[in-house]
């Protein structure tokens, strides 16, 4: 249930229910920022809120998160100094609030704000003032300035172009400063949709956003800039979440991962994946391939590699290929086939890259098999493909300063130009499907290493290979060709999403030893536990 927004006689917030107004259980969809700033008008006048009223229940949100988790994340059980950073905008309107409420309840409140006020913050910052509350200039705020615990509302999610002074001087006067540091709604000069810095951006501990959750928050360099993320609806969550479309959902995985085994199975029973690639030199990244796909629970995995690497590529069933024609019987007996991984860019990579494209099977492209593709497009319906942000840009004919600037945007025109289910690796990793876009807000630093690119590939196509079984055996032969093509791109849809997931937390999992120096195989023995 929502809370309901009471405004008493004397225009302070009440609540008609006892539940608390911020939560760290944030919801499941998230929105383009204009979409927010757009629909929150129409959902506040559909709830009786004035737009007013919302921004005091914002105010209040934040000052929960003053008394009630500051204290907690300080280490400081007496907080007293709050500095509160104003924009001239309706973030600062929220943090004219904060003061006013902060200064009421005893705190020693200093305000530093632009001389400018917006229309929409007028009548916060005039209650501010009503209420004794003076300002300083925000150039005079640095970091010698006594404070327990700054409040940011210099900037907001209507932001166009790079930060410009006299913010940009205050955004790293806070960033140098040791006080806890609160963002409203977004940390000001973070990207809401891409979570890419303008220039430059405020790194807070916590971040309380309202009605609605950003993209930002999650995706590009959104989670170095957000700390921990509160969420308040104010009131008005329920039925903002009833007018506008979403952009993203966030992606979390029904448990178990995949149905429990048959006693009477076989490897036949849970699916034969082939990884093609494996040039000279090479080999590192079939034999990671191999081994994640292993972990995941495919049945069987074949490796066609190059002829110099068969013996240095150790155990499965792998085969050196010189010719298109030593590949074929292979690619027959595949179920799910994984194409680019070591691939290289040479003459013998193009003829089995051809190959492979040509043969109709469900493939995972990956690496030089992203290169290949972006030198011969073409549509390819029963394929993922999983670029990183360089690839993705050479895929789109951009560079990787564009894709990471226009992350969701990317991802979606990959999938309508390529036609396949579509990973943009990172942080905040995002999937593009043809039925609709996720975020995969799970992960860690410690998958900022060579190989890992390959694991995930590995997991992708265990995960499509035992699910295809699956559905198949439960659908037998009652699906015309239609219903058999959609039921296909579920699977895959399910099995990549739940692939990104699983190499994430295992990422996260890895991480608890330190971030630094994990090595792709140490997620092995984690993919196994996760899968079972």
């Amino acid at each position: 249930m929502t809370p309901q927004l009471v405004i008493n006689a004397g225009g302070e917030l009440n609540m008609e229910t006892e539940l608390d107004t911020i939560t760290t259980r944030l919801p499941q969809v998230i929105y383009q920022a204009q979409t927010i700033r757009a629909g929150e008008q129409a959902a506040a006048k559909q709830c009786g809120v004035s737009m007013n009223q919302l921004m005091l229940a914002a105010g209040h949100a934040v000052f929960e998160w003053l008394t009630q988790v500051a204290p907690t994340l300080s280490g400081q059980r007496n907080i007293k100094r709050v500095v509160v950073l104003c924009g001239k905008g309706n973030n600062g309107g929220d943090a004219y609030i904060v003061a006013r409420l902060a200064l009421q309840r005893g705190y020693q409140v200093t305000v530093y704000a632009t001389d400018e006020v917006s229309d929409g913050a007028q009548a916060a910052y005039q209650a501010w003032r009503d209420s004794g509350g003076r300002q300083l200039a925000l150039t005079e705020f640095n970091t010698e300035v006594d404070a327990d615990v700054i409040v940011d509302g210099l900037l907001g999610s209507g932001l166009q172009g790079e930060v410009r002074e006299p913010y940009a001087s205050a955004i790293s006067a806070c960033n140098a400063h040791p006080a806890l540091t609160v963002a409203i709604d977004l940390p000001s000069g973070l990207s809401a949709d891409s979570g890419q810095p303008l220039g430059c951006a405020l790194r807070a501990d916590a971040t309380i956003t309202f009605i609605g959750l950003f993209a930002g928050l999650f995706t590009g360099a959104g989670a170095d800039y957000c700390g921990q993320i509160f969420f308040a609806g104010l009131g008005v969550n329920d039925a903002f979440d009833a007018q506008q479309a979403a952009w993203l959902q966030r992606y979390q995985p029904q448990l178990p991962l995949l149905p429990r085994r048959a006693a009477a199975s076989h490897k036949g029973s849970h699916g034969h994946v082939l990884i093609v690639g494996g040039q000279p030199g090479m080999s590192g990244a079939v034999t990671l391939a191999m081994q994640s796909a292993l972990r995941a629970g495919a049945g069987k995995v074949s490796v066609a590699c190059h002829p110099q690497v068969q013996a240095i590529v150790a155990g499965g069933m792998v085969q050196g290929v010189a010719t298109v024609e030593a590949l074929q019987p292979m690619l027959k007996q595949a179920d799910v086939v994984v194409l680019g991984c070591g691939l290289g860019q040479t003459d013998w990579a193009e003829q089995l890259w051809r190959a492979v494209i040509d043969s109709g099977k469900p493939l995972v492209i990956d690496a030089d098999g992203l290169q290949w593709l972006a030198r011969y497009p073409r549509q390819l319906q029963s394929a993922i493909l999983t670029p990183h942000p360089g690839e993705a840009a050479t895929l789109l004919g951009r560079d990787t300063a564009w894709v990471q600037q226009q992350r969701v945007e990317a991802v979606q025109q990959l999938q309508r130009n390529f036609g396949a289910h579509c990973l943009l690796k990172g942080a905040g990793s995002l999937v593009a499907t043809r039925r609709a876009s996720y975020l995969v807000d799970r992960g860690s630093a410690a998958l900022a290493v060579a190989g890992m690119g390959d694991l995930l590939s590995g997991i992708i196509a265990a995960l499509w290979v035992q699910n295809r079984k699956t559905a198949q055996n439960l659908s037998g032969a009652q699906l015309d060709e239609a219903q058999a093509m959609d039921n296909d791109e579920l699977v895959a849809q399910q099995a990549l999403l739940t692939a990104v997931w699983l190499h994430a937390v295992a990422g996260e999992r890895a991480a608890e030893q330190g971030a630094r120096g994990t090595l792709p195989s140490d997620l092995l023995g984690i993919i196994r536990q996760l899968v079972n």
